[in-house]
């Protein structure tokens, strides 16, 4: 008989892309805010030019 996978994975996976989508939104609120205040704290944020040029590519990178 074939083993069932465990609930907790399918959870552990949910919770993953939720958390990873509001990461990569508080990513994206960052680089558009810190582009608009013109305030760099050292290089230019990785990922900028696609997070505010194409913010829905950006989420799902």
């Amino acid at each position: 008989m074939a083993e069932r996978i465990h609930p907790y994975y399918y959870l552990g996976g949910l919770v993953g892309l939720v958390v990873g989508y509001i990461v990569a939104k508080i990513y994206e609120i960052w680089v558009i805010v810190d582009l608009e205040r013109e305030i760099h704290h050292g290089p230019i944020p990785m990922f900028f030019e696609i997070s505010t040029t194409k913010p829905a590519l950006f989420t799902l990178m």
